[in-house]
């Protein structure tokens, strides 16, 4: 769909952008600041439009709320804090080559781990993403 292709687009532009933007700022700004000013300014953003005290089906325990926290601290923060601080060490193009790997480990994960089936689709997918970091990264040494 039109709609489909147009948020994949904004997507690539936003990936784009937050893989180049951050090198000038690092310079400047520690990372943590960087990353927390970042997810505090998007968190209260996107609460306004859906906030999530407000979703009818959740029932909200200490459990919940302590299993949610993980997911916002452990799964969320940490990793970005991790993807932007590698971004000092490697180039954003590296960064971004090794990130095209985290759908392929998602899949690889839940097949074995979960015993999700995996389609036709799934893998024909793996295998481009596997043949565009194999193209980019040769075409990077050709250049060196």
């Amino acid at each position: 769909s039109l709609t489909g292709v147009l948020w994949g687009l904004a997507s690539s532009v936003a990936g784009a952008a937050s893989n180049i933007q951050p090198n000038a700022v690092l310079k400047k700004i520690p990372v943590t600041i960087v990353v927390g000013g970042g997810m505090t300014v998007g968190g209260i953003v996107m609460s306004i439009f859906f906030p999530p005290w407000a979703i009818e089906e959740a029932n909200w325990t200490t459990l919940s709320a302590l299993f949610y926290a993980y997911i916002v601290v452990v799964r969320t923060l940490v990793s970005f804090l991790l993807y932007v601080s590698s971004l000092k060490m490697i180039s954003a193009t590296s960064a971004s080559l090794l990130s095209c790997f985290e759908p392929i480990t998602a899949v690889v994960l839940s097949v074995a781990l979960l015993g999700a089936p995996l389609t036709p689709a799934e893998g024909v997918g793996g295998v481009l993403v596997f043949a565009a970091v194999w193209l980019l990264a040769s075409r990077k040494e050709a250049q060196a």
